[in-house]
């Protein structure tokens, strides 16, 4: 998606997913493509990694995209149309309710 970034190793994978999956989602897809990027990264020198905190920092992440890149997006769209733009705000937003843990 990107080739370097600052912050959380979830950042990348949350964003991608805002991009590619639909707004009405459904959890066993979230939960899968969650696991896979978790389990993707435990296999570098990075080592282990637990899963609920790796959901943690999805959720994180997740909340970090609407506010920080999509809003910026918003700002845009004031003066040039972003057509993808209501649906990847629909997507996160799904996938926001989707990892939060009680």
């Amino acid at each position: 998606w990107e080739l370097a970034t600052l912050g959380a190793p979830q950042q990348d994978a949350a964003e991608l997913l805002c991009f590619v999956l639909p707004p009405d989602v459904d959890r066993r897809t979230v939960d899968r493509w969650i696991d896979r990027a978790q389990s993707h990264l435990a296999a570098t020198p990075a080592g282990r990694i637990d899963a609920a905190a790796w959901r943690r920092g999805v959720h994180a992440a997740l909340a970090q995209l609407l506010v920080d890149r999509f809003a910026f997006y918003t700002l845009i769209d004031r003066v040039r149309r972003q057509t993808f733009l209501p649906r990847v705000i629909a997507t996160c937003a799904r996938l926001i309710e989707l990892t939060e843990i009680p």
